[in-house]
């Protein structure tokens, strides 16, 4: 249980019964041990500490642990001994006043270092101390414990172990009694035969000590005899009671002198005085609380245990009454209770002020609600004018009192004396006007309202005097407490925070309608903004798809025309000399149609305009008279936004609207988008009519080259075929003449030229042959299925000698199960043929041609790759085009057509596959990838 908590436990009522019920054990316990030993665990319980322990003081000056109520967790300190060298120095003398020690947190660094380190050894974080005192002297302490946590001892947990100590204490002195007996017998010893002076000063010691005793007790202590009448009492009754010791021996508890008051203050019969009570009963009174009126003294209240005595016989013998001071806790309890209701009063008026914003309901509530806690006869709520006249504006009166609600009020000895002092903040407390330093007049005037006593306190609002909160007692004078004045004071701060709150709301209310003009406005812009955004996205979207010219602007100016809703929209055209201007398109609503009409710049109806349009800038004006264009119409308004791209002025947008309007900002923003996007749609368009006659024309070209190679190539064809076999002719002869043998012949040397450049011009014929060839696609695929583990490796052996020559190794990596492929035959070999071809032709001396297959989720991958030489990502751009051959990548000096892989590409198409090149890591490889039906790929998937 946190702190807090146990401080809400600790009430009066609480405390009043921890009293009685320490009081009640002292009465019945014999055993001073167990009696210390309850003490301290109900001591515990009820704070809710971890340690409380009773520390003795023994005859030589040392001290023990005598009792212990400890926790769990904690250490045990019973029967030990604790040396505190500080102890005598520094607490000796302020225990031996009954003061007490509250230490909060023992390292909070006002501690004395050594005494800290003594609480540290014992593991407490918190310490409280209390002193028990017996017959004038200090007998030991009380001490609480808390161990787990620094904690505050609140005044109502320190006034407890105080009372606990106190009881302690009385229950210590009754402990030193011997076994207590009537009093007459207590006095008496029995006849025996010792030495008369010996009993007599045994007697006398006995009597003075008990005398001693009772009359040193903390507590009241009175003996009443079976007829109620006082036999014995001591100074702390006759203190409680106001009544000297004469007053009270021998006297009645019937005696008007005394004077018991119950709880609600009305007088207590004599039936219920606690005497009669215990001789009506026979049975003992415990807690029973008692106040005792003092002559003209202030009230005191006592906490009452009465019990009889009986003889052997069962004779009462006599009446034992105690009383012990509760005044304080009284006063504490009413404290508490006048708190609590001032604590609901001032919640319930904030909870007020929060519900509602209207000041005259708060201001009523408050003066109701705080005339029936003071239970006064007047409360109200005074406002004053900048004169420092005012009126009454909230006002709770009592029956038969007159109400001055509303009542003009006009004091002049307020203004003089008492209007400073109440714009300072200060309050004014009035017990009795006849007993106050007031003027006669002021004192007439109070009479005439009724007032005897009052309680003003000011109403600030800032610095401004704002008005006054008063209570008035018509009837009789009144003192006015200070709980009273606090409470006044604390609802003059809240009726001040109600009052700039009710302005507060004014000002909101106000700025609310400002504020919902101004929203209404913008919602209206944005609503506007948005509105042209779609617009502007809506022709943006329609134009930048379109690349037709005739489309573009009529979508502009019908959707401009129609969104600002405008008389006209005009799409004039400039010529490209920039001298006339052709209304290309325009959408009318009430002005006369001007479309295709063209006119010279210079002698437009506003000549002066186009200049500024010329170089790239809006204009928007008002006609001075009207157009020679439209004579009969109306002057307008008319904005002039220029078609613009980034390299001229295409022409213009003309909108019109009446006189009296003008264009917005954001439309003329809008227009000048619409007219940009219209100029980039404008650009793209003639960019891409143009683009499309270059294409065509490249296309025509491109056409007439094929077309020229195609008659080229048939044309040499057959002359070449004739030169091939005179050439082979003539290898024949020159054999026969032996004129081929010697090496040192130049013939020789000439006809190997002959014979290699006509093979190679040959060459060159056929390829440019099979590409028109393949271009035209007018020959049918011969289609015949292969197995490819057999006929790669019968494809390869035509390059196995050459490889050999070259130094180079061919390897074949062709799984196992591979599905059947129908294809194109002799395509499929001039492709394969082209590529290890072209792979011979580059690969260095020493390094790896490979040739392997393998099929794949769509078919079947084809890869030709050679090591030792690389393609640039620069050359791989261009590696399937006609005639492109790789720079000085020709270790062999083969050389070539440049069409090869063209044909490579062409064939790739014609058997519906894809070819794509790979380069890095001194490694080329052309991928060649084939379609293979679903049902042969599957089983070859699933082959063992």
């Amino acid at each position: 249980m946190s702190p807090n908590s146990t401080t809400a436990m600790l009430s009066p009522e609480l405390i009043l019964e921890s009293i009685a019920r320490v009081t009640l054990q002292i009465q019945q316990s014999r055993d001073l041990d167990d009696l210390l030993q309850w003490a301290i665990a109900d001591a515990r319980t009820l704070l809710q500490t971890d340690r409380v322990l009773l520390y003795r003081f023994l005859p030589d000056q040392d001290a023990v642990i005598a009792c212990e109520s400890v926790g769990a967790e904690w250490t045990p300190l019973l029967g030990q001994q604790i040396y505190d060298p500080c102890f005598a120095a520094t607490w000796v003398e302020r225990y031996q006043k009954g003061q007490t020690t509250t230490i909060a947190n023992i390292h909070d660094g006002t501690v004395d270092p050594c005494y800290v380190q003594l609480l540290e050894r014992l593991q407490v974080q918190a310490n409280l101390v209390v002193p028990i005192l017996s017959r004038g002297r200090l007998w030991g302490l009380l001490i609480a414990h808390h161990c787990r946590s620094p904690r505050e001892w609140t005044a109502a947990v320190v006034q407890l172990l105080q009372h606990y100590a106190l009881q302690l204490g009385v229950a210590v002195q009754l402990a030193a009694l011997p076994q207590r007996q009537p009093l007459d017998r207590q006095l008496e010893l029995p006849t025996m035969d010792f030495d008369q002076a010996a009993i007599a000063a045994a007697r006398h010691d006995s009597e003075a000590k008990y005398h001693h005793l009772v009359e040193h007790l903390n507590a009241g202590f009175v003996v009443h005899a079976p007829d109620t009448r006082v036999l014995q009492c001591n100074a702390t009754a006759c203190t409680l009671l106001g009544l000297t010791r004469a007053q009270l021996l021998g006297k009645a508890a019937l005696d008007p002198a005394w004077q018991f008051q119950r709880e609600d203050g009305s007088v207590m019969p004599l039936e219920e005085y606690p005497v009669q009570r215990v001789l009506a009963t026979q049975a003992p009174l415990q807690n029973y609380v008692v106040g005792i009126k003092r002559g003209k003294q202030s009230q005191c209240w006592v906490l009452v245990a009465a019990f009889p005595e009986f003889e052997s016989q069962g004779t009462l013998l006599q009446v034992v009454v105690t009383f012990i001071d509760i005044s304080r806790l009284k006063q504490a309890e009413r404290a508490l209770q006048w708190q609590a209701g001032q604590r609901r009063l001032l919640a319930a008026i904030t909870q007020q002020i929060r519900q509602t914003l209207d000041l005259d309901d708060i201001l009523q509530t408050t003066v109701t609600t705080v005339r029936q806690f003071l239970q006064t006869d007047r409360v109200l709520v005074y406002r004053f004018d900048p004169d420092w006249s005012g009126n009454v504006i909230a006002e709770a009166v009592a029956a038969g009192w007159p109400s001055i609600l509303g009542v003009p009020i006009t004091d002049t000895y307020f203004v003089e004396t008492q209007g400073n002092a109440y714009a300072q903040g200060r309050m004014v407390a009035i017990e009795d006007i006849y007993q106050a330093a007031f003027t006669p007049c002021h004192v007439e005037w109070l009479e005439q309202m009724h007032v005897r006593a009052k309680l003003v306190v000011p109403i600030l609002q800032g610095d401004h005097l704002w008005g006054l909160l008063v209570a008035q007692h018509c009837q009789a004078p009144r003192p006015w407490s200070t709980l009273e004045r606090e409470l006044l004071q604390q609802l003059a701060l809240q009726l001040a925070i109600a009052l700039q709150q009710a302005e507060l709301y004014q000002q909101v209310q106000t700025l609310n309608h400002d504020l919902e003009v101004q929203v209404q406005s913008r919602t209206d812009q944005l609503q506007q903004a948005l509105d042209f955004e779609s617009l502007l996205k809506s022709i943006t979207d329609r134009v930048r798809d379109s690349l037709d010219e005739q489309y573009i602007l009529p979508t502009a100016v019908e959707a401009l025309a129609h969104g600002l809703a405008v008389a006209a929209c005009d799409a004039g055209l400039y010529n490209a000399a920039q001298t006339t201007s052709t209304i290309a398109y325009e959408c009318t609503r009430s002005l006369t149609a001007l479309q295709g009409l063209t006119f010279a710049l210079a002698t437009a109806p506003h000549p002066e305009i186009y200049p500024f349009l010329l170089r790239g800038q809006t204009c928007q004006f008002c006609d001075v008279s009207p157009s020679p264009l439209r004579p009969e119409q109306q002057l307008l308004t008319t904005l002039a936004v220029p078609l613009v791209d980034d390299q001229r002025v295409l022409g213009d947008l003309w909108l019109f609207k009446p006189a009296e309007a003008v264009f917005t900002e954001r439309e003329m923003r809008l227009v000048q988008q619409v007219a940009n996007q219209c100029a980039i749609a404008l650009r793209q368009s003639r960019l891409y009519q143009a683009a499309q006659s270059q294409l065509q024309e490249l296309e025509r070209l491109n056409q007439l080259k094929d077309d020229f190679l195609s008659t080229v190539s048939h044309e040499l064809r057959t002359p070449m075929a004739n030169i091939k076999m005179a050439t082979q002719m003539l290898e024949i002869s020159l054999h026969r003449l032996g004129l081929l043998e010697d090496d040192s012949q130049s013939i020789r040397r000439y006809f190997n030229i002959l014979r290699d450049e006509g093979q190679r011009e040959l060459a060159l014929i056929n390829d440019l042959l099979d590409l028109t060839r393949l271009d035209a696609e007018v020959e049918p695929l011969p289609l015949t299925t292969i197995d490819l583990q057999f006929y790669l490796r019968h494809l390869t052996e035509a390059f196995s000698e050459r490889t050999q020559q070259q130094q180079q190794q061919l390897v074949i990596q062709v799984p196992d199960h591979l599905p059947p492929l129908t294809t194109a035959l002799p395509e499929l070999e001039r492709l394969l043929t082209e590529l290890l071809h072209n792979a011979c032709k580059y690969t260095p001396a020493g390094e790896t041609i490979t040739l392997s297959a393998q099929s794949t989720a769509k078919g079947l991958a084809l890869r030709v790759s050679n090591t030792g030489i690389e393609i640039s990502p620069t050359e791989r751009e261009h590696i399937f085009d006609k005639f492109y051959r790789i720079p000085h990548h020709d270790p062999w000096k083969h050389g070539g057509t440049g069409l090869g892989l063209a044909l490579v590409k062409k064939l790739t198409a014609r058997l519906g596959g894809q070819i794509a090149v790979d380069s890095g890591g001194g490694q080329t490889t052309f991928r060649l990838e084939l379609r293979v039906p679903p049902l042969a790929a599957a089983a070859a998937a699933t082959a063992p």
